[in-house]
């Protein structure tokens, strides 16, 4: 499905072929299967590569982008999953779900599209819950918290050596030892 999005051209041809897509309700049920199986990475990560296509992609789809966000209401789906990640993360020993990084990937997608003046004006439809409040704050807030968690270097800061140092004076001792 998403090398066949990916591949199609801007023609009249593509969009009953994209309407035809949405009949079927593909998008609907890879965003089930995607919310369904938390830990199924080679799903979540074929979703994200699907949502990308979808809102990034030059080809106008303009169709699948209202099944997303109207029909399957999508953001509302991100902030019910980051309300459980947010509970889930409180209790003692608690993680992150599984899915979390490729739901913070498609929020990128959407918020991405959203601040696109371009693509508001093509599909205002998909648009009339932007406004909703636990949208904006999730955009203004947990998303940013979200990136810059995520930026962060695992395992702390990164010593102050070179490792090509480190190696040298390795083998500069290991002479001294003979």
């Amino acid at each position: 499905f998403t090398e066949i999005l990916s591949s199609l051209p801007e023609t009249r041809q593509c969009e009953s072929f994209v309407k035809g897509f949405r009949d079927v309700k593909l998008v609907p049920i890879m965003l089930d299967a995607f919310f369904h199986y938390k830990q199924n990475s080679l799903l979540h990560e074929i979703v994200v590569h699907m949502i990308e296509i979808i809102f990034e992609s030059p080809v106008h789809f303009e169709v699948l982008i209202q099944q997303c966000l109207q029909d399957y209401s999508l953001r509302q789906r991100i902030l019910k999953f980051q309300k459980e990640n947010d509970s889930h993360v409180q209790r003692p020993r608690g993680n992150r779900l599984p899915l979390m990084c490729h739901l913070t990937q498609i929020a990128e997608c959407i918020i991405k599209w959203e601040t696109n003046a371009n693509q508001l004006t093509r599909c205002s439809l998909a648009v009339s819950n932007v406004q909703d409040e636990p949208w904006r704050e999730y955009k203004n807030m947990t998303f940013k918290e979200t990136q810059f968690k995520d930026s962060k270097v695992l395992g702390g800061i990164r010593p102050p050596v070179a490792l090509d140092e480190m190696i040298s004076s390795s083998e500069v001792d290991s002479e001294d030892e003979f």
